[in-house]
């Protein structure tokens, strides 16, 4: 799960571009690091809403092993009694 939901970080991006607030009152004013608004603003400025959405990160899991044809089922089947 984000740390910031998207709601909170569009809410804070929009009061930063509309001129109700700087970097350092709005990072007081919502308990969030600087350089993190300041990401979220130059995110939004680059890729728009999309930008503030979580994305999954890391690997992507390894594929399993591909399925067995209707023979070798039937001698794994076998072989296992």
């Amino acid at each position: 799960m984000a740390k910031y939901s998207y709601e909170l970080k569009k809410k804070i991006v929009d009061q930063y571009l509309n001129g109700n607030g700087g970097f350092a009152a709005l990072t007081k004013q919502y308990s969030v690091p600087y350089t993190v608004v300041r990401r979220w603003v130059h995110t939004y400025t680059n890729i728009g809403e999309d930008g503030l959405k979580s994305h999954k990160k890391g690997r992507k899991p390894k594929p399993g092993p591909p399925p067995m044809n209707k023979d070798q089922n039937e001698m794994y089947l076998s072989t296992e009694n």
